[in-house]
């Protein structure tokens, strides 16, 4: 796999008007995973075997045809952290099989928890950007989910 890093990851970080037990929930449950998707895409299926060295799945069918993507969870730390790899799919064939890796954090705040999103690794500023938008519109879905 294909592994060169960046040298600024890209750092997303909001207040989530829910438990953080919750929100983990929707993180690690596979029947919660629709709020993934952003735009027009759709989960069709996902797997999740969530402990260290389990892997997920996620499935999806977009205008384009099916997508899938996934990776290896790193470490688990209900509910306050989350860490897994992330090899992006066919959906960009240019950097099908890279590997990076994201870091979900939970923390509890007045109002709901602070969830803050690291990924390193990703190979060009032009990928963090288009996986900003990703993530941002993710986790928008995620806000009415939760």
């Amino acid at each position: 796999m294909n592994t060169i890093e960046t040298t600024q990851p890209l750092v997303i970080s909001r207040l989530i008007k829910a438990p953080r037990e919750r929100v983990f929930e929707v993180w690690t449950t596979p029947e919660l995973a629709q709020w993934i998707c952003p735009g027009e895409r759709r989960v069709v299926s996902s797997q999740v075997d969530l402990r260290v060295g389990g892997a997920y799945a996620i499935h999806l069918e977009t205008d384009d045809g099916p997508v899938t993507f996934g990776g290896i969870y790193r470490k688990i730390q209900k509910p306050a952290q989350i860490v897994f790899t992330w090899v992006i799919g066919d959906c960009l064939p240019e950097y099908a099989g890279h590997q990076s890796q994201v870091t979900v954090d939970l923390a509890e705040e007045k109002g709901g928890t602070r969830l803050t999103l690291t990924h390193e690794g990703l190979p060009n500023a032009e990928l963090a950007e288009k996986h900003g938008r990703g993530w941002n519109g993710s986790l928008d879905n995620l806000e009415k989910q939760v």
